[in-house]
């Protein structure tokens, strides 16, 4: 008996993840055809979901271990470069001194001493600047965002630009999460539901807040015309932002694509974000 194969894509807006099939009969009937597309598509859209969450948790851990890092760099500046200083410092004063002792192999001994901790000073400095991402110049947050975005530019074609400005140091894990996953939500919906060719992003970084622009030339919407199933992007985005007591405003109108506004608070905000 002859074989046939039914396949379905698994992809996200950014990521090609694979294929899932079933085989059937040549002779099956249109409506198990039917049937078993509409399961492998159900199976297709549930994995993934799955996938995307392990990729979002694999961003997160990373940026963990980066919060991590700028922690023991800071604690090991505070204190153990803080109490080396005094030694050195406690140091000089004994050298003041030294001569009223009249021995010389204490004074050789103190100024050995004094070498030594401010050798380990220098030691210590490039400890910290080795663990810091702040002292590296490195930008996790954002370098993690783009290639989200050039994933998405190869696999839908869409163009994206993407401009930060500002210090991402001053963003707490839990907002570097939430702006991830707001830029992941308003990007899907500009492709999945605006079918757009480009979109703009500005990350606007401030000692106070934070302000997302998002902005694409899709096919644009009008907000009424919005139910529960179809606005289900926008409703996650909302929360989210909602979640860490900022404030979003969304303006669209058809066949002139849309823009989203977002302002988060850098200090205060809701730390149990909402998981969706």
């Amino acid at each position: 008996m002859n074989k046939n194969i039914l396949a379905v894509p698994i992809t996200s807006p950014s990521t090609f993840y694979g294929v899932v099939a079933v085989q059937t009969s040549e002779d099956a009937s249109t409506n198990t055809i039917n049937q078993n597309t509409k399961l492998l598509k159900f199976i297709s859209d549930l994995s993934s979901v799955i996938l995307d969450r392990f990729n979002l948790e694999g961003i997160e851990e990373h940026l963990l271990v980066t919060e991590e890092q700028n922690r023991i760099a800071n604690e090991m500046h505070d204190n153990v470069s803080q109490r080396l200083f005094g030694i050195s410092y406690g140091i000089h004063g004994v050298l003041g001194i030294i001569d009223d002792l009249s021995k010389e192999e204490i004074k050789d001994y103190l100024l050995e001493m004094r070498d030594t901790s401010n050798i380990a000073m220098k030691e210590l400095r490039k400890s910290i600047y080795k663990l810091s991402s702040r002292k590296k110049g490195k930008k996790y947050l954002q370098e993690s965002i783009q290639n989200f975005l050039d994933s998405i530019t190869k696999l839908h074609g869409v163009s994206i630009n993407f401009s930060v400005e500002g210090d991402e140091n001053l963003i707490i894990l839990g907002l570097k999460k939430g702006l991830t996953r707001i830029i992941r939500e308003a990007c899907g919906n500009a492709i999945r539901h605006g079918k757009c060719r480009n979109i703009s992003i500005e990350l606007c970084i401030s000692s106070n807040d934070i302000n997302l622009l998002i902005i694409d030339d899709g096919d644009g919407f009008e907000l009424s015309s919005i139910d529960k199933k179809d606005g289900l992007g926008l409703s996650n985005m909302k929360a989210l932002v909602n979640s860490y007591n900022g404030s979003i405003e969304i303006k669209s109108k058809i066949n002139k694509g849309t823009n989203v506004n977002i302002l988060l608070p850098l200090h205060v905000y809701n730390k149990e974000s909402i998981a969706i």
